[in-house]
Formats: structure tokens, C-alpha cells, sequence
């Protein structure tokens, strides 16, 4: 049973799982050489060790044991995680970085009616008026560079907004499980599937361990949070309040490699934290918030 502080303490782990998500901007940014294919391997590698790593911490004797106990429903769930991510750099590949932010920015849509499919999770009036905001914000950050152009890549990114979605549904669906073997699932098929891509992996030095480091902080730290908060908080909840990425993410590259954000950056990032503080001060959260879940 989810009591008033679990769900709390998983609010927190979905914004600062966005924390970290936001990271993958200025990472990219320092690059030198890699492709978006370079990227999504050694970052799919960084995330495998990792995720290994977390398993041997957690069951020294057994590491295996919960990969083995979450079952089908682990690799179920690390299905989509790995195509969200594969989708996002065919997407970008294919359309303008505006048209995949703002339909990627669609993602708690897309978690909120699956997770009322298959979870029967409602949805209260004031978090989809939160939701609302947040993509209203991410809508004027991509202002004048939203196109027509790039159909394909607007397929992969719409790919990639419900993938996300049923990737937090079906870790949801498993929340009286460890869950955790879904970031290794998802590590282990990105790189995988990703290897299909590549011609070359020889990349400098800088390139390879910013990519692994991509792994391990970005979606491996995320994604840890992400399985975390999906124990007590519904899932287009999650999805919602690690919005927090696109708002940190020009803000990192500003800092980093002195890339000024926009004023319409700013302005929505700014909507965007207001939509967050609305949902998690105004009662959305606790009108929402399950708990017999």
C-alpha cells in the first residue's frame, strides 16, 4: 500500500530523474566526432555496466536473482526504454530538433491513456491542466522552428513519446516487483540493436567515455529513479514531473559551452516549472496519487 510519504518521496525521485536526463545536451555538445549512432551504443554500453554494477551492489551472491524474478514483465518493460531511445536519434536524423521536442514533449499523454488502459490509472482534471501547461511551455521553446518537413522523423519521435509512455505503464505494472532489471533489459537490446548502425566504433578517447559517462549519469542514474518513483506514483504522473529535463537542458549547454539559451527557452522553460510547482502544490498530486496502488 502506497502511503502519503511514499508517494511524496516518489514525486521527488521523478523530478530528479529529470535532473539527470537533462544531461544528455551538454554531453552531446562536448563531443568531438560521434555520430547520434556512436552515441546511442556507447551510451547503451554505459548504461549495461552500470546497471550491472547496481545488481552485483544490491545482491552480491546473486546478481542474476532479480533479473530472474521480474521475469517477462523486465524485459517487456526494457523493450520500450531501448526503442524510446533508438527512436529519438532516427528522429532527430530525419526532422528538425523542434518537431521531436515537442512531440516527444506528448510523452505524459501518451503514458496517461495507456496507463488507464492497461493500469485503469485515472487522471484528475488539475494534472491534466499541469500537463497542458508543461507542453503549452515546450511549445513556445520550439517556436519558429517547428516544419512540415521531415514526415519520417516526426514518426520516429512520435515512436519515441509512446514508447516512453508504455515503458513507464509496464514498469508500473510490476511496481510490487524489483524493477530494476528493466534499465539492464533496455541497455543490453539498445546496444544491440544500435550495433546494426555503425560501420566504425573507433571514435577519440573524449567521445567514448563521455558516452559511457552519458550511461551511467544520464539514463542510468534517470532511469534508476524513474523504475524507483514507478512504485508509488502513476505513470503519466512520472512522466509529467521529469519534464524538468527540457528545462535544464539549455541551461547545461549555456553553462558548459556558453550556447545562450533563447529568450523563448527561458520563457517556456519558465511555464514549464510553473506547470510542475502547480501539479505538485495545488492538490493534482494527491487527488492522484493511489492509495490502494
Amino acid at each position: 500500500m502506497t502511503t502519503p510519504a511514499d508517494y511524496r518521496r516518489g514525486v521527488i525521485q521523478a523530478i530528479v530523474a529529470g535532473f539527470f536526463l537533462s544531461s544528455a545536451g551538454i554531453g552531446m555538445r562536448l563531443m568531438e566526432q560521434a555520430t547520434p549512432e556512436h552515441v546511442t551504443f556507447y551510451r547503451a554500453l554505459g548504461l549495461t555496466f552500470f546497471a550491472l554494477a547496481v545488481l552485483v551492489v544490491k545482491n552480491p551472491t546473486r546478481p542474476w536473482r532479480p533479473v530472474i524474478e521480474t521475469g517477462w514483465i523486465g524485459l517487456a518493460a526494457g523493450i520500450p526504454f531501448a526503442f524510446a531511445s533508438l527512436c529519438v536519434v532516427f528522429g532527430l536524423a530525419s526532422t528538425t530538433v523542434a518537431n521531436v521536442m515537442f512531440i516527444v514533449s506528448l510523452s505524459p499523454f501518451f503514458a496517461a491513456l495507456l496507463g488507464w488502459l492497461i493500469l485503469k490509472e485515472r487522471v484528475s482534471v488539475r494534472t491534466w491542466i499541469a500537463i497542458t501547461i508543461a507542453v503549452c511551455g515546450v511549445l513556445i521553446m520550439v517556436q519558429g522552428g517547428l516544419s512540415a518537413e521531415g514526415w519520417v522523423g516526426v514518426l520516429w519521435a512520435f515512436g519515441m513519446a509512446f514508447n516512453y509512455g508504455l515503458f513507464m505503464v509496464l514498469t508500473r505494472f510490476g511496481k510490487d516487483k524489483d524493477m530494476f532489471p528493466v534499465v539492464f533489459w533496455s541497455g543490453v537490446l539498445l546496444a544491440a540493436i544500435i550495433t546494426f548502425f555503425i560501420d566504425s566504433f573507433a571514435l577519440p578517447a573524449q567521445d567514448v567515455l563521455l558516452g559511457l559517462a552519458l550511461g551511467v549519469f544520464q539514463i542510468g542514474l534517470g532511469g534508476l529513479l524513474l523504475v524507483a518513483a514507478s512504485k508509488h506514483v502513476p505513470a503519466a504522473q512520472i512522466v509529467f514531473l521529469a519534464m524538468l529535463e527540457p528545462v535544464l537542458s539549455p541551461i547545461w549547454v549555456w553553462l558548459g559551452v556558453g550556447e545562450v539559451p533563447t529568450s523563448q527557452s527561458l520563457v517556456g522553460g519558465a511555464i514549464i516549472l510553473f506547470a510542475i510547482g502547480f501539479f505538485t502544490l495545488a492538490g493534482g498530486a494527491r487527488e492522484d496519487a493511489a492509495p490502494k496502488g
